[in-house]
């Protein structure tokens, strides 16, 4: 069985440097109400099925017939079993929420680390 953590790290990383950045410009750019997080829902949702179907055609290449990570023949509205409306969805949902909710808080609860301290923990992760 293959890992899937490439496809999941990678859409985190996409979060990070692509979708919340798209966040606050839409934020600055719409008018006050619900358009930004609309319009960040259909982009987000957009932006997770792009990635699903280029990893899919790259990583979850069928060995005899067979999709080694993920298949959705079966389910309504699917593209080569590669995505589905159903997952689309859910991952555009989840995207949102972690564009809105999760990433603007973790970037607060960095911010209260002390630099010198951020610096030793950088460190360890790319060592470790």
């Amino acid at each position: 069985m293959l890992n899937p953590f490439f496809v999941y790290g990678a859409a985190f990383v996409v979060i990070g440097l692509l979708l919340f950045p798209i966040k606050n410009l839409l934020q600055a750019k719409l008018p006050k109400g619900p358009w930004a997080l609309i319009v960040s829902f259909l982009v987000n949702t957009a932006v997770c099925a792009a990635i699903e179907l280029i990893l899919g055609f790259t990583c979850n290449v069928p060995v005899d017939g067979v999709y080694p990570l993920w298949d959705y023949s079966d389910m309504a509205f699917n593209f080569m079993g590669q995505i589905c409306l159903l997952n689309t969805t859910f991952f555009g949902f989840m995207a949102t929420l972690m564009t809105w909710l999760v990433y603007p808080a973790m970037e607060k609860l960095f911010a209260k680390i002390p630099k010198d301290i951020m610096n030793i923990i950088t460190v360890v992760v790319i060592v470790f």
